[in-house]
This record gives C-alpha cells, sequence and structure tokens, in this order.
C-alpha cells in the first residue's frame, strides 16, 4: 500500500511518498510482517542517529532478517541501529515461521521507503529542458532530499535566487550556464551543483522571401528561407513548408499557383537552437481570368420598357464579380451600353451604372476590363440583349392591306390559284410581328405572301408589338374555286377591328 505522510518534527515543503510493501491477506497459520519504531525513537536527525525498530508482525514467525539502508543489518526481533551519515533510508523487515515441519515455511516483507531521514540531505536535483534557445522555461525538482527547511537556487544567469523547492525559470540569453542548489536544515547545510548543465542556443528567425508576390493564372512564385539561424551548425536545421494544400523541406523552390485565389503560406524553421515559424497570410495573391455576371435593373434576362415623356429610359447596371476575380488585377473598367455610349471614363472602376435610352431598339451591353490579366478583355461569358426599349403606339392603328383586293359581299374573296401578299400596315417600327392565316400555317415579317390550297372561310390574324405594348387585328377570307365569270365581290365586316 501507498502512504503519503510529513515527516513530524521537520519543517518540509510538501510531503514525501511513504511507500509500504505489506501482505495485507491475513492466512491462518501465515506470518504478516510489520514494524515501526520505539516510543522512545524518532525517524529524523541529525548523525548520528540511533533508531529502535519494534517488530509489529502477526502471525507464526520465528526468524527476522533486517536491512537499514545503509548496508548494515540484523536478525535481532527489535533491534536497535545508528547512523552515522546524512541521507534518505529504506528499511526492510523480513520475517518467517519454521514451526511446521512438513511445510514449507510462511514468509513475508514489509519495506518503507524513505523511512528514516538522517541529517540535511540532498541526492541530487533534476532540470528539464536542458537545452533550448532563448525564452525556455526549465523545471527544477530536488531528489532524495530529507531534513530541509529552505532552498536556494542558482541559476547561473545573475537573476536572483529562489526559495522555492520546486522552481521554473526562465533564460532570455544563449549560452552555457551552471546550476547549484543550497539547502540547509536544523543539521546543517548541503550544496549540489552542476556544470554548464543548461545550453540556451541562439533560436532561429524565420523569414521568408517570396517573388512575385501577386499576378495571373497560373503564378510562378520563388519561395527562398531567408531564416536567420544566428550560427547554427547546418547539420541541425530542417525546414517545413506549408501552401496550398502542398509542403516542401528545401531551402528553396518554386511553385506554381494555378487557381485564382489567396493563399497562406508557412515557414517552421528548426535547428540546435529551437524552432520559429514565419507566415505570408493572405500575401500570395493570384488572380484570375475576368468574369461578371451582369443584372440590369436587378435581373439578368432582358429588361424592356417604354420610353417616358422626355424620350428617356432609366436602366440601373450591376456588375457582380466573384471572389476567384480579384478586382485589384483590373486598372480600370469601361461599360459599352449597346447605343454608342460608354460609361465616364474618369469613374476607373464602376460595377454600378446607371444610363438612359433615348431612342428606341435593341441593345447589347458589354462589360470591358482593363490591367495586367484582362487587356480589352469582355468580362462576360457570354454577350446578350439586355435591353429592349420601344415608344407606346396606339393600338386603333394597328391594321394590314390583302392583295389581290376585291370588294364582295362575302368579304375578301380569292380562289385556290391566287397568291395573297399581306402587308403590315401598322405606323412605327414594330419589332415583333406574326401572322397567322387559319389554315394552320404562319409567318414574321412586315411582307408576306400566302397561297390557300383548300376552299373555305378563313380567318386571318397579325399580331404586332414592340417592348411596350401590343395589338391584334383580324380579316376573313373566303376561298373558292375559279368560276368561269373569273369574278369575285370583297366584303368588309365593319364589326371586325383593323
Amino acid at each position: 500500500m501507498a502512504i503519503t505522510a510529513c515527516l513530524i518534527g521537520l519543517v518540509l515543503p510538501g510531503c514525501d511518498t511513504l511507500v509500504t510493501e505489506v501482505n495485507e491477506i491475513t492466512i491462518a497459520g501465515h506470518p504478516t510482517a510489520e514494524f515501526g519504531l520505539d516510543t522512545n525513537s524518532v525517524d529524523s536527525g541529525c548523525v548520528p542517529l540511533t533508531v529502535t525498530f519494534i517488530d509489529k508482525s502477526s502471525g507464526p514467525h520465528d526468524e527476522w532478517s533486517w536491512y537499514f539502508g545503509d548496508g548494515d543489518s540484523s536478525n535481532d526481533t527489535n533491534p536497535t541501529h545508528t547512523y552515522d551519515s546524512a541521507s534518505t533510508y529504506t528499511v526492510t523487515l523480513f520475517i518467517r515461521n519454521y514451526e511446521g515441519i512438513d511445510e514449507e515455511p510462511g514468509v513475508d516483507n514489509e519495506v518503507k521507503n524513505r523511512f528514516i531521514i538522517v541529517g540535511t540531505t540532498i541526492n541530487s536535483f533534476t532540470a528539464s529542458p536542458t537545452v533550448g534557445c532563448q525564452g525556455m522555461e526549465v523545471t527544477f525538482a530536488p531528489i532524495d532530499y530529507g531534513g530541509i527547511t529552505e532552498f536556494s537556487w542558482d541559476f547561473g544567469d545573475g537573476s536572483p535566487v529562489s526559495a522555492d523547492s520546486n522552481p521554473t525559470h526562465v533564460y532570455d540569453t544563449a549560452g552555457h550556464y551552471s546550476c547549484t542548489l543550497t539547502v540547509t536544515g536544523e543539521c546543517g547545510t548541503k550544496v549540489i551543483g552542476y556544470d554548464s548543465l543548461i545550453i540556451v542556443n541562439p533560436c532561429p528567425i524565420a523569414r521568408i522571401s517570396a517573388k512575385p508576390l501577386y499576378g495571373c493564372q497560373p503564378l510562378t512564385v520563388t519561395f527562398i528561407d531567408s531564416t536567420d539561424y544566428q550560427g547554427a551548425d547546418e547539420s541541425t536545421i530542417s525546414r517545413d513548408w506549408r501552401f496550398a494544400g502542398d509542403s516542401a523541406n528545401t531551402d528553396s523552390f518554386q511553385y506554381i499557383f494555378e487557381e485564382p485565389g489567396r493563399y497562406i503560406v508557412t515557414l517552421t524553421a528548426s535547428s540546435e537552437g529551437g524552432v520559429s515559424t514565419d507566415t505570408l497570410d493572405d500575401t500570395i495573391v493570384v488572380w484570375g481570368s475576368a468574369f461578371a455576371t451582369i443584372t440590369a435593373d436587378g435581373a439578368v434576362g432582358l429588361i424592356q420598357g417604354c420610353l417616358d415623356s422626355l424620350w428617356l429610359f432609366f436602366v440601373d447596371f450591376e456588375a457582380a464579380i466573384p471572389d476567384s476575380v480579384m478586382i485589384e488585377s483590373f486598372d480600370s473598367l469601361v461599360w459599352d451600353f449597346g447605343d454608342g455610349k460608354r460609361s465616364n471614363p474618369n469613374d476607373s472602376m464602376p460595377v454600378k451604372v446607371s444610363h438612359p435610352y433615348d431612342s428606341a431598339g435593341e441593345y447589347t451591353i458589354r462589360l470591358f476590363s482593363y490591367g495586367e490579366c484582362n487587356a480589352d478583355t469582355a468580362i462576360e461569358h457570354s454577350v446578350v440583349k439586355m435591353v429592349c426599349v420601344s415608344w407606346p403606339f396606339d393600338n386603333s392603328l394597328a391594321g394590314f392591306t390583302v392583295t389581290p383586293d376585291a370588294d364582295t359581299a362575302a368579304g375578301i374573296q380569292g380562289y385556290t390559284s391566287d397568291v395573297f401578299t399581306f402587308t403590315d400596315t401598322t405606323p412605327g417600327g414594330m419589332l415583333g410581328r406574326n401572322w397567322n392565316f387559319g389554315d394552320n400555317l404562319s409567318d414574321t415579317g412586315m411582307i408576306v405572301e400566302h397561297q390557300y390550297t383548300d376552299t373555305g372561310t378563313y380567318t386571318v390574324t397579325l399580331t404586332v408589338g414592340n417592348c411596350c405594348t401590343s395589338a391584334e387585328v383580324t380579316e376573313t377570307i373566303v376561298i373558292d374555286t375559279m368560276g368561269a365569270w373569273g369574278t369575285f365581290r370583297r366584303y368588309r365586316d365593319e364589326t371586325v377591328k383593323r
């Protein structure tokens, strides 16, 4: 079992660990070892220290073997022993039972570590770590000590001594340092020290050199380790580069960044002096191909409308440039509005503009970028008609004519042998028209021709329109087989809108 105990009669910085090995299982006829001190004895004191041990074992036993930790032993039941040297001592008791003639002898033992402390004693101390670079923090700890009331640590770098039992100390300057521990107790003073125990080497100062820092994709960048290793042995130097999901361990190299973006590059430099890291945070910038999504009045598709009373139609344009395209790669942006006008050249980066159109028509919008990677380039992937501008017209003016034309009571009348010509007479330039001849056939254009193959009555419909409005007009045509008389009449239905 393990027992944590403070030594009575001594002022100690903390408690020692008293480890006792004992058979905790009691077996009938088998001895169990246990011992202590006579009431007139103490477990610590100055040299010489005389101690009387008392056997407290249970169970049958008739042989004792005492080991006092200083090389002496005894077979007495309750021996008295004198310690002549300062130290900490582990005491062990073995007991045996030989009363059983036909059985194996019963044996047990108890061990008490650091049970007796004689004088002011210290065996050694540890330091961790012992090698590093400036700023290294070292932890000290005494080993196998006793009878101490005061500690005094000299760290060897000129700093004040420490009275802690387990101090920590930071070494800020490169060098070799000898450390000394002086301990004091009721029985005197002990000094223990080590030469060049702590070795502090100059720390490397990591530094990355990179050129160029920015450019168009693909971008080739040369990296050089410019770390100041402060005279470290070359054989102790190592490098760990991290960038774009890749790595390297040489002093210099080239890397090609294929994709646009901003990149973090890190160099961890190691030497006998320690470890240092330098980071280029978003410093490597790779510009991608020019691209933007153009919207008009917030929409990507065709924008259409009418000229107002001032013969103007305003449209708000915006270029949405994705993150992969670095805006800093552009020297300027220029809008071409498709009507012979461009954006203000004094505005170098107009990602948002408003433009008035003063004439009817369809307009194609382009946005040009100028810069190192994008000289005179349309930065949209496809050119589209973005704006359709028209003027309003009176629907009542929509109409068309038909030839050959004859007045008959049935309306426009003709024969299967006739080829009719249809002409849109709606005033103004229509941007769209559609003819439906009533026989499941259709056509477009301002002037079209059509021939009917079967007799019957057909309704011809013309739909016209522009970006403002639309209108629909109809005519009725009666088709007969050509008769011998070769005449026909035209009939106009006044209820039909022309």
